[in-house]
């Protein structure tokens, strides 16, 4: 007969019966040990407590005097016999986590030895007693000063609760426990802060099964999942308890924050993820960065490049140094946000995952597998490690793969990059916007207090949206891996960042801060207000997740550079950084690099006064249908540019509560317009901004009054966002008298009454400023390369047609005759007065000539008035046209025909 074999399982199972056995025997005898010393210790203090009992009946019997008056009540010795001896509480220095506990055991040590403490001062003496650091510099004071807080224990634990103790209660509380999170802890550490907060925040039990389940490691989840589910929160510990140390025991609880092997090397067998954890290594003191040998000796063996340990990364690391001399003590309660830790953890998916929708019929291709350097290689495999460690990529066997290269940063590290072209080219695009730059600083006006805030590993706290992750494939020398979080190059990656952080702080954009993808500027008027608004934020950033970087804030500055401005009480200057740059840019050899300084000089024309007609000669040498010459005149201009740089003036922030003055002018090339305020500090004006455009051929064509027109329309759809629904009307300097009418004119041409369609938007007066005082606008408007245009009217008729100049020949007949003639009263200036002996010829040569084609009763009025009066002028010129012979004969009359009636009447008149 064949003996019987055991089934593997049942032998593994019966193993772990009996080893638990084991262990609750030894639970259990050490249980009993314990019990043991207990009793004897309790019958050892029974017997001395005897022996003192009966000496004091001897004592009292013998000292018993008759005669004497009875003797005060002795103290109880027996009483104080009983009470336990307990060592007293620890000293407390002052730390808001310890004050609950301190007091707590003050009070069961008064409690507990009441002979020892008969008076309230002796137990607030007491107390005092046990305070050091902070806290006995307060204690003193306070009992020196006899405050009304040292008259009962109770009133002096609670004004020490007052000064110190600072600890999460109520919604705090409540916060803390939704963030809790086990971590790289055990599960018994972390329901001990688990009940600790929900001791405070007073959820029922329903909400903390389910937070406390939450809160849990995906691996003791899955564990937990696979078993019959508790009902209660206590029952539901135990449970997750009794998993992770038997997971412990079994030596396959994955360290959280670690690959399931190291290096990047994975098990090829599922389920096989033990990973043998060497013993932790003291964190290294007093050394300011480890040697490369070090780091890769860590990197093998999987330890934390910060502290030694195992089963962590540096950037989760719990002995995590934040270096926060930065930071305002008023925002260290908050330090979480600046953490470094917190900020590389894989974030949980939200509404604003990234989503990356194809085109239809498109499939992302295959990119380019880029050759790397020794040091890119390095680079590669720390940034590589890394990233699995932190769980922001994992390996990939998507079809997708782009290139991965390195580019050098300003200070020569290197920056990894990953060629996502292929991939934005049938990307559907997120079309929501980005701030406007030109509208980034108007509700600036009379802020004196800025904050700037730079968020930390802004796109890694957005996930891929699930299912979309193979998309984001990357090849390396090292393997083929993707992004479970958003990486840099995506084309919808701002947009879907700057809704986050939009909607995450929706109440507060326009109000007090101002977002642009990671950056942002939060201003106040005091500085009380300042700070109120500056932890809003924080708290808001902290709470959905979002982290900032200390080292890269600015707080409570009264100037601060953003986006490449320098934002001040004053207003908007130039960065001094970037006009150094611009100062010290090398003469372009060729024409891109012309291109490029004028791009990076033309982010700052809005400072520039007459910066197109400076730049014009330059801009010329960047067409492509001329080939490029470095001239003398060129490298003039090249300085001169520069030089305007330097003396740029300061923009103040428009204040829409205040009146705009807007001033216009233009040329025969271009417009232009200054948008100004009155200053209530000087009372001057100041610009808030500057405004030009180059007339396209068919606008220089407009007559003088047209063009003044198109500068007022241009420079109000420029400027509409703060001109238009004002409560205060806006003013318009022109210096073309006629327009001052515009607004109440009964005849408008075609032109003019589309643009007076587009002016009723507004509320504005125009007034006339002569152009002596024009100064500003009327050298924007003439700012433009005049050069195509000609310095004498232009005719649409050819010249060959033309024979001479047309001249007025009775003007000359006219000054002839006229010689010592003196006008009567009442002659307009500029007009010639014509004696009666030539008001005839005068009148037969504005209807007669071949100028004037005989024309009708107002139109000889007209053409006469250009030059002549004489009083009695319009009757005159009405008998003339009246008999004149050539209109009776070629003229029909312009009077109703005559009824039969009429007629009659009219042949019986004499």
């Amino acid at each position: 007969n064949e003996p019987t074999r055991m089934d593997p399982a049942s032998a593994t199972e019966l193993r772990e019966f009996l080893s638990n056995s084991n262990t609750r025997m030894e639970r259990q005898e050490e249980q009993m040990m314990a019990t043991g010393r207990a009793v004897q210790a309790l019958v050892a203090q029974v017997s001395e407590l005897t022996t003192q009992l009966q000496q004091l009946k001897v004592e009292t019997a013998s000292t018993q005097q008759p005669s004497m008056p009875d003797p005060p009540a002795p103290v109880d010795q027996t009483a104080r016999t009983a009470e336990p001896r307990l060592p007293p509480p620890a000293f407390y220095s002052g730390e808001p986590q310890l004050c609950r506990s301190f007091l707590a055991k003050c009070s069961l040590y008064i409690l507990l030895q009441p002979s020892s403490f008969p008076t309230e001062d002796s137990k607030v003496a007491f107390v005092i007693t046990l305070l050091s650091g902070q806290a006995a510099s307060w204690g003193t004071t306070v009992w020196e000063q006899k405050l009304p807080c040292c008259a009962s224990f109770q009133s002096f634990s609670e004004e020490l609760k007052k000064v110190f103790d600072h600890a999460a209660s109520g919604r705090e509380a409540a916060r803390l426990l939704a963030e809790l999170r086990q971590g790289n802890r055990t599960v018994t550490d972390y329901s001990i802060e688990f009940r600790t907060l929900a001791a405070e925040c007073g959820w029922n039990s329903e909400v903390q099964w389910d937070m406390f389940l939450y809160g849990l490691s995906d691996f003791i989840k899955d564990e937990i999942y696979s078993l019959e589910l508790p009902i209660g929160v206590d029952s539901l510990i135990d449970l997750a308890i009794r998993v992770d140390t038997r997971l412990q025991r079994r030596g396959q609880r994955t360290p959280q924050g670690l690959p399931a092997t190291p290096q990047g090397h994975f098990s090829s067998v599922p389920g096989e993820t033990v990973l043998s954890l060497p013993d932790p290594e003291p964190m290294q003191m007093g050394r300011s960065r480890l040697s490369q040998q070090e780091k890769q000796r860590r990197r093998e063996r999987g330890l934390c490049l910060y502290c030694g340990a195992a089963g962590h990364i540096a950037a989760q690391c719990p002995n995590e140094h934040m270096d926060l001399s930065n930071v305002p003590c008023e925002y260290l309660d908050l330090k979480g946000v600046f953490s470094k830790s917190r900020a590389a953890s894989l974030p949980p998916h939200r509404p604003y995952d990234c989503a990356i929708d194809l085109l239809p019929g498109t499939t992302p291709t295959k990119g380019k597998l880029y050759s790397l350097s020794t040091p890119e290689r390095e680079a590669m495999e720390k940034y590589i490690s890394d990233s699995l460690a932190a769980k922001i990529i994992h390996p990939s066997s998507s079809p997708a793969g782009a290139g991965f290269f390195f580019v050098k940063k300003k200070d020569g590290s290197l920056r990894p990059c990953i060629d996502y072209r292929g991939l934005n080219g049938i990307t559907v695009k997120n079309t929501y916007p980005l701030p406007l730059m030109s509208s980034a600083f108007e509700r600036l006006q009379g802020a004196s207090f800025f904050t700037k805030l730079d968020l930390r590993n802004a796109y890694h706290l957005v996930r891929i949206r699930e299912g979309d992750e193979w998309k984001t494939a990357f090849n390396t020398p090292r393997g083929h891996f993707e992004y479970l979080v958003l990486p840099f190059g995506l084309s919808n990656a701002p947009a879907v960042f700057q809704a986050l952080v939009n909607d995450v702080l929706r109440d507060m954009v326009d109000q007090f801060i101002y977002v642009y993808l990671d950056d942002i500027l939060i201003f106040s008027h005091s500085l009380q207000e300042h700070v109120q608004h500056v932890r809003r934020v924080l708290q808001r950033l902290l709470e959905n997740g979002l982290y900032v970087k200390a080292e890269k804030c600015v707080f409570h500055a009264q100037s601060v550079p953003f986006l490449g401005y320098i934002v001040s009480a004053e207003g908007v200057r130039m960065d001094s950084d970037k006009v150094q740059a611009v100062v010290n840019w090398p003469t372009p050899d060729s024409r891109k690099a012309l291109q490029r300084f004028l791009g990076f000089a033309n982010f700052y024309r809005r400072f520039i006064r007459n910066f197109s007609q400076l730049a014009a000669p330059l801009t010329a040498l960047t067409s492509t249908k001329t080939p490029f010459r470095w001239s003398s005149a060129a490298d003039a201009t090249f300085a001169k540019l520069k030089g305007c740089f330097v003396s740029a003036p300061i923009l103040v922030a428009p204040d829409p509560s205040r009146q705009f003055v807007v001033e216009v002018d233009a040329s025969e090339v271009g417009v232009g317009a200054v948008l100004s305020q009155r200053s209530s500090a000087d009372g001057k004006m100041h610009p808030c901004v500057y405004f030009s455009h180059r007339l396209s051929p068919t606008e220089r064509n407009y007559d003088i009054g047209n063009r003044e027109l198109l500068a007022v329309r241009l420079a109000l759809e420029e400027w509409c966002h703060w001109s238009e629904g004002l409560g205060v009307p806006f003013i318009i300097w022109t210096d073309h008298k006629n327009l001052e009418y515009i607004q109440s004119a009964k005849r408008l041409n075609s032109r003019q009454a589309r643009w007076a369609l587009f002016f009723g938007r507004f509320d504005f007066s125009i007034s006339y400023r002569p152009g002596s005082k024009n100064i500003k606008p009327d050298a924007l408007s003439r700012i433009f390369d005049n050069s195509e245009c000609p310095s004498f009217p232009e005719s649409i008729v050819p010249q060959k047609v033309f024979v001479s100049a047309v001249t007025w020949e009775i003007e000359s007949k006219f000054r002839m005759a006229s010689q010592g003639v003196t006008p009567p009263p009442g002659c307009p200036p500029g007009h010639l007065f014509v004696p009666e002996c030539l008001r005839s010829e005068v009148i037969r040569w504005g209807h007669c000539s071949k100028v004037a084609c005989h024309p009708g009763v107002n139109r000889t009025t007209f053409l006469v008035k250009q030059q002549f009066w004489w009083p009695s002028m319009a009757h005159d010129i009405r008998l003339f046209v009246l008999v004149c012979s050539v209109c009776a004969v070629s003229k029909s009359s312009n009077r109703p025909p005559l009824d039969s009636f009429s007629r009659c009447q009219f042949l019986r008149d004499p």
